[in-house]
């Protein structure tokens, strides 16, 4: 008797180490796409804890100090709106503009020692937009930039007064329509998405900073 294989022991020996290695590819695929999804998902995640904390910070410590000068734009003021041009365009939206005693600049002690004026600036980067902060000391001419994500589709601000009012806009010039300086609250509704992950955040911020009447 020949110790040898026959033609069908073969072909059923090949299909059974077919089915293994397919099982074991699509298994091993399947991990893969699981690993991914959870990194994208911790990234998205920290993403957007990273902008919370920042914008919380900056809002939460806003400072209003009445104008002098009616002539001159309050560099002080907490509003939505600018004349400054060079922020304005078809691709950047500017969406707040504030002063706050909080302070990204990593030259200062905390809390900071100084005022300073911050800009929050949508950017559109492709499908999706960059989050842009501007940051600079109220005695300083040059600003400090940093991109906070460029992966955002979906960054809106709305305001709260005391009365429980929201608006889509806010002007601390205009306390007759606002109610006061500064909203009692700011609402932010921020969407990240980071290849097929996309995820929706929403938090309210309370503002617990100054403001100064100049009598």
């Amino acid at each position: 008797m020949k110790n040898a294989f026959t033609l069908l022991e073969v072909l059923i020996t090949l299909a059974i180490m077919g089915i293994i290695f397919f099982t074991v590819f699509g298994v091993y695929s399947h991990t893969l796409t699981l690993t991914d999804s959870f990194n994208s998902y911790v990234e998205i995640n920290q993403m957007a804890q990273a902008i919370i904390e920042i914008t919380t910070k900056d809002i939460q410590s806003a400072y209003y100090q009445k104008s002098d000068n009616s002539t001159e734009a309050n560099q002080f003021s907490f509003t939505t709106s600018s004349e400054d041009m060079e922020e304005s365009s078809e691709d950047v939206n500017l969406l707040l503009s504030l002063a706050t005693t909080s302070d990204l600049s990593f030259n200062n002690i905390f809390p900071a020692s100084s005022i300073n004026l911050v800009k929050y600036l949508l950017k559109k980067h492709n499908e999706l937009y960059s989050l842009i902060r501007k940051q600079k000391q109220i005695q300083q001419t040059k600003w400090q930039s940093l991109e906070l994500a460029d992966n955002i589709k979906n960054f809106t601000l709305r305001f709260i007064n005391h009365a429980g009012q929201e608006f889509e806009e806010w002007n601390s010039e205009d306390k007759d329509t606002y109610g006061s300086e500064l909203p009692a609250l700011v609402k932010v509704k921020l969407e990240l998405k980071l290849g097929h992950l996309q995820k929706e955040f929403e938090y309210f911020i309370p503002v617990e900073g100054w403001s100064v009447q100049n009598d």
